[in-house]
């Protein structure tokens, strides 16, 4: 199983994950950078703060970025599906 590292970017800086998690996949790995996006966001904003990830970058054991999952499209996507759902 490949071992993924998920990086933060915020305010501008990289904090690497220095221990990366295996997974059977990149969608897997994905999936996980999109649910700890909303965790993370809806974490801040119930304690009133301002959600200052800008994203997280999947990459392999030599460093190569395999994706960058946005919290700006994570929320619209979320948003867009809540919307939906509720008829607006």
């Amino acid at each position: 199983m490949p071992t993924y590292y998920f990086h933060l970017i915020s305010e501008g800086r990289q904090v690497e994950d220095p221990v990366g998690f295996e997974l059977d996949s990149l969608d897997e790995a994905i999936e996980n950078a999109d649910l700890s996006i909303c965790e993370i966001a809806g974490n801040t904003l119930k304690g009133g703060g301002e959600v200052q990830l800008e994203a997280i970058i999947i990459a392999d054991d030599t460093g190569h970025e395999l994706a960058r999952v946005t919290t700006e499209s994570v929320l619209l996507l979320r948003f867009t599906a809540l919307a939906k759902f509720r008829g607006n």
